[in-house]
């Protein structure tokens, strides 16, 4: 019994890790799907919407770039974070997130709106889905 309960916290401790990263990051609740703007795409740092692995001690295996690079910052907003292009998109991280000037500290209301999503590179990825 004592086994079940440390892990059902475990696992929820894992779940709520995706919101705490989403709010570590400018609009992190605000990313859009880089094929489908109509949804929003709250594991921003994975190749997955929701990755499968969510809860598990394997959810590293589905980063994208900018999910490594957000964890190689200590899981924090930098300025190195910001300006970096983790998708090779030409628009940094700071750019799709909408913090241009990479101003934003957390609690702050972001300076722009998102643009893009840092992990994908919108053009070559959607283009790869569709044929």
């Amino acid at each position: 019994m004592h086994v079940r309960v440390v892990l059902l916290l475990i696992f929820a401790s894992l779940g709520t890790c995706l919101k705490s990263y989403q709010d570590r990051i400018p609009n992190g609740r605000n990313v859009l799907d880089p094929c489908d703007p109509s949804v929003t795409w709250p594991a921003v740092g994975h190749d997955l919407r929701y990755p499968p692995n969510q809860g598990s001690f394997h959810i590293n295996h589905h980063n994208t770039r900018f999910g490594l690079d957000f964890a190689a910052a200590g899981h924090r907003w930098t300025e190195t974070l910001c300006r970096q292009d983790s998708d090779g998109d030409s628009r940094t991280n700071g750019e799709e997130l909408g913090d241009p000037f990479c101003q934003w500290t957390v609690g702050d209301i972001p300076s722009h709106k998102v643009s893009g999503h840092p992990g994908f590179n919108e053009e070559t990825y959607c283009r790869h889905l569709d044929g």
